[in-house]
């Protein structure tokens, strides 16, 4: 469900030729994203839209991340499959 809402926000912000963020840094965002996405879904019922998108924007500005960088990365890695696959492969991998 998180990779669809990723994809969709990816392909609202058009194609992109190069990554703005570097992939572990990358990684880091995604992972602190969709944690913000599971305490949500869990503990809040899905009854707070605000607390959602505070929790991803406060997660990315701890990484010193622009929401533009974040999403022109995602679509980067969007318009080459194989590499995004791997990159999540590697985040599956390393938090199992």
């Amino acid at each position: 469900m998180r990779f669809i809402l990723v994809f969709i926000i990816g392909l609202l912000f058009g194609c992109s030729d190069k990554q703005s963020i570097g992939a572990e840094k990358y990684k880091e965002a995604l992972l602190k994203i969709h944690q913000c996405e599971a305490y949500h879904e869990l503990k809040m019922a899905s009854n707070s839209p605000p607390f959602l998108e505070n929790c991803k924007s406060q997660a990315l500005k701890d990484l010193n991340i622009s929401k533009e960088d974040f999403d022109k990365t995602t679509q980067y890695y969007k318009s080459k499959p194989k590499e995004f696959e791997a990159l999540y492969d590697s985040l599956l991998l390393k938090y199992p």
